[in-house]
């Protein structure tokens, strides 16, 4: 009964074997298959909605001809029938409570905090970044398409769209949540906090067989959908600051820019490019760490060490240099020199030493 929205977390089986199965393969083959600067959990999430898709697990939005959520939900005393994530990958179809409850169990179960939201007559799903509302509005072309809260900022996803695309669902996720909240119409229920008063049950009554998708298919399809991401984000912002940058030209502050943003989504090669263009002008510090990160990036720790020194000797007391040189000589195991690097940091910044 829908007395309680929060009920519906009881159904979220994240510890269910089919469901880890088929959440960490997908993941897996997500941090192997794409660039790791950009935010883990925001891609795998992206990679686990593609795998309900067409070409993964191909579910299909059915509203519930006997049950159907927007009228039940609106019932307090009407029963209402959920089906578990199991059932919903054997049937290959649900409703918007049912497909909800499936992809929260999905980012549940490799580590990502979901939640319902909740608007009149509906349900669908948001999940958490971990990133902090400063650092989401810089990473994010449209800020306004999250959900900032204290604990992160939330990407709300229609679930229902699950055969249109993540890049849709999260568009028409945003619209609805705006719209909904400004009516003063919306509930948002973390699932973590949900199980306290509603535990997830177990169930194990699948008897249908189900077959899981090739993981090379998901994935290319992941990575369709993640390069149109990346494009959405980085097109006009880098066409402003390359016309910027024809007014100014070698302009070291959009230089800089230029080439955080371009960090910021993977595309590494561009990056260095921008940053070794302002290293004409001089040793510029920040230049120099910025080279040090896409170094430590690309795992090539030696170029890292080398970048991090060089502005350490134009900067010495400088937190972020020195913070660069304390993790790549750990990853060298050269322990002596991450001993060195932290002893210096704690005298200038405690708080990055820690």
């Amino acid at each position: 009964t829908w007395d309680d929205d929060r009920k519906a977390a009881a159904f979220v089986t994240a510890k269910d074997p089919l469901i880890l199965s088929f959440a960490k393969r997908i993941a897996a083959g997500v941090d192997t298959k794409s660039n790791a600067s950009f935010n883990g959990k925001f891609r795998t999430a992206m990679g686990l909605f593609e795998a309900l898709g067409p070409k993964g697990a191909n579910i299909g939005y059915v509203q519930d001809p006997t049950t159907p959520y927007a009228q039940l939900s609106e019932q307090e005393t009407a029963i209402d029938y959920l089906q578990f994530p199991g059932q919903t990958l054997a049937y290959q179809a649900g409703d918007c409570d049912d497909i909800s409850i499936l992809y929260s169990a999905l980012v549940e179960s490799v580590g990502i905090q979901a939640a319902f939201i909740t608007a009149p007559g509906h349900i669908f799903i948001a999940f958490n970044t971990e990133m902090d509302a400063d650092t989401a509005r810089k990473t994010f072309a449209k800020p306004e398409e999250l959900i900032l809260r204290d604990d992160g900022a939330w990407v709300p996803v229609e679930i229902t769209l699950v055969r249109d695309g993540f890049l849709k669902a999260w568009q028409i996720g945003a619209k609805e949540w705006r719209e909904s909240s400004a009516a003063a119409q919306t509930g948002f229920y973390p699932i973590r906090q949900a199980w306290k008063v509603y535990e997830p049950v177990g169930f194990g009554d699948i008897k249908e067989a189900i077959m899981l998708p090739p993981a090379n298919q998901i994935l290319d399809q992941y990575d369709g959908e993640l390069r149109r991401f990346i494009g959405t984000q980085l097109d006009s912002r880098v066409s402003q600051l390359q016309s910027d940058l024809r007014r100014n030209p070698g302009n070291g502050r959009l230089l800089n820019s230029l080439g955080v943003l371009y960090a910021r989504f993977g595309e590494l090669d561009k990056a260095a490019a921008q940053f070794q263009q302002i290293l004409r002008t001089g040793e510029v510090p920040s230049a120099l760490i910025n080279l040090g990160n896409i170094s430590y990036l690309k795992d090539d720790m030696g170029a890292a060490l080398t970048y991090y020194n060089r502005a350490l000797r134009k900067a010495p007391d400088n937190s972020a240099a020195l913070l660069g040189v304390a993790r790549a000589s750990y990853e060298t195991e050269d322990y002596a020199g991450v001993e060195t690097a932290l002893a210096r940091l704690k005298s200038t910044d405690p708080d990055a030493a820690s």
